[in-house]
C-alpha cells in the first residue's frame, strides 16, 4: 500500500460539542495495482488503516461491497435485532475475501450455510487486508463488541500474522504495536503516513506475542459473554520442504508456526480451538487446488471449503444449529 493525502479541509459537526468546524479529510491508502486488486483504505489513528465505509467497486472484477460501518458485504446496524444471533468474524485478506466477490467470501459463506439450516444468526465480516492479530484485537475492544456477537471467529493466518505482530511498520505504513507478552501498546496514536518515525520492534518472539494477543482476545470476550472461535490455517499453503530448505528466513517462520500451534491450545484456556489446516489436511486437500494464481489467496472453493468446515465444527461444538 502507498499513502495518498488529500489537502483540502472540509466542513464536518465534532461529535463531541456537535459543533460544526473544519475537520481534516480522510487519508486513503492505495496498494499498487489496486485498479485490479480493489485495495484501498482510509488512514484510521487507533488502527493504522481500515476499510473505507460506504465504498463499491471490484477486486479482480468481482463486487467489492464495504458496508457503512467498514464490513464487506450487508448493511448491519449496531443494534441487534432480538429474535437473531450475531458472529464477528476478525481476519485479514484473507478474511477480507482478496479476488473473491461479496458472495464467494467465507464469512458471506458461512451465514448461506446457516440459512439453509434454518438458524437465525447474522455473519459480520470484519476482516481488513493487511492487518495483524493486534490490529483484530484493538478494533474489537473499540467497535467490533459494540455489535453484540454471540461468537467471535478469529481468522488466524500463521502465514504472517505472527510476524505483522512483531513490528510498528507494515506494508510502509505505521501501525499499532504490543512491545511484549504483557501487551504493552506502542504506536498509538499511529503517526500519520509520510512522518519518519522509526519502525518499532516487541521484545518477545513471533509466537509468543500471538499466542499472548490471542488469550487478550479470549479475556476480552470472556469478559462481553461471548464464544471466542480461533481458527487455525496457513500452513497447509507452505511448501512441502519449507523446513529443510536453505532459506533461513521460512526455517524462522516454520518453526515460529510450530510453536504457535504449541501455545495456543492451552493459552485459550477452554476456548474453542479450531485447526483448518489439519481438517483440510485429512480431506486430502493440496494448496493449488484452494489458492488462486501466485498470490496465495483462497479462491472461491478455498473460501468454499472453508466456510463449510468452519460451519460444522460449530455445530459439532453446539455453537449453533
Amino acid at each position: 500500500m502507498i499513502a495518498l493525502l488529500v489537502a483540502q479541509e472540509r466542513l464536518g459537526r465534532d461529535p463531541e460539542s456537535g459543533w460544526w468546524k473544519l475537520q481534516s479529510p480522510p487519508i486513503y491508502l492505495y496498494e499498487p495495482g489496486h485498479q485490479v486488486s480493489g485495495q484501498v483504505a482510509v488512514f484510521d489513528e487507533r488502527l493504522g488503516w481500515k476499510n473505507v465505509p460506504n465504498s463499491v467497486s471490484t477486486t479482480f472484477g468481482r463486487e467489492l461491497t464495504i458496508n457503512s460501518k467498514g464490513h464487506r458485504g450487508a448493511e448491519y446496524t449496531y443494534t441487534k435485532p432480538s429474535d437473531v444471533s450475531r458472529i464477528l468474524v476478525l481476519g485479514d485478506s484473507y478474511t477480507w475475501g482478496y479476488g473473491v466477490a461479496d458472495n464467494e467470501v467465507f464469512p458471506a459463506l458461512l451465514q448461506q450455510e446457516l440459512r439453509e439450516a434454518a438458524s437465525q444468526w447474522q455473519v459480520l465480516n470484519a476482516g481488513v487486508s493487511g492487518w495483524g492479530t493486534d490490529q483484530e484485537y484493538l478494533y474489537l475492544q473499540a467497535e467490533g463488541f459494540k455489535f453484540a456477537p454471540s461468537i467471535v471467529v478469529l481468522a488466524l493466518f500463521v502465514g504472517n500474522d505472527p510476524s505483522e505482530n512483531m513490528f510498528s511498520i507494515r506494508y510502509g505504513l505505521q501501525k499499532p504495536v504490543f512491545l511484549d507478552t504483557q501487551l504493552t501498546l506502542a504506536n498509538v496514536p499511529v503517526p500519520k503516513p509520510g512522518n519518519n518515525i522509526p519502525n518499532q520492534r516487541s521484545s518477545a518472539r513471533p509466537s509468543e506475542l500471538t499466542a499472548a494477543i490471542v488469550k487478550g482476545i479470549q479475556q476480552a470476550c470472556h469478559e462481553q459473554g461471548c464464544k471466542l472461535v480461533v481458527m487455525k490455517f496457513g500452513r497447509i499453503l507452505l511448501p512441502a520442504d519449507a523446513s529443510q530448505n536453505g532459506d533461513p528466513v521460512m526455517r524462522e517462520v516454520v518453526a515460529e508456526i510450530g510453536q504457535l500451534e504449541q501455545l495456543l491450545p492451552p493459552a485459550l484456556n477452554g476456548s474453542l480451538y479450531f485447526d483448518l489446516d489439519r481438517k483440510l489436511e485429512d480431506e486430502g486437500a493440496v494448496a493449488e487446488q484452494l489458492i488462486q494464481g501466485n498470490d496465495h489467496h483462497w479462491n472461491a472453493l478455498g473460501h468454499r471449503r472453508t466456510a463449510q468446515l468452519l460451519h460444522e465444527f460449530l455445530v459439532e461444538k453446539q455453537l449453533v444449529q
